[in-house]
């Protein structure tokens, strides 16, 4: 998966920068077809992206190493025509 930084903005960091970053996604899915028309679903995936930030809180310089790790989960009704 990739990350896009869209915006770096901060009330106390100035020239705040974030980097964009590739990582890796797990995913695994079910789907139960309860009639012909009719189904249930649900779906997990774990990110797993890794990147740095750098800014200066008043005139010293910061630097922040992120890991953003959330797990998704997803489920519901297909209807299939």
């Amino acid at each position: 998966t990739y990350m896009k930084i869209i915006d770096t903005t901060d009330g106390h960091v100035t020239d705040f920068q974030a980097r964009n970053a590739w990582g890796g996604v797990a995913q695994v899915g079910l789907e139960y077809r309860i009639t012909k028309h009719i189904g249930v679903f649900v779906d997990v995936k774990k990110f797993i992206v890794r990147t740095s930030a750098t800014g200066y809180l008043g005139p010293a310089p910061v630097h922040a190493a992120v890991r953003l790790d959330p797990l998704v989960t997803t489920a519901g009704v297909a209807f299939r025509f």
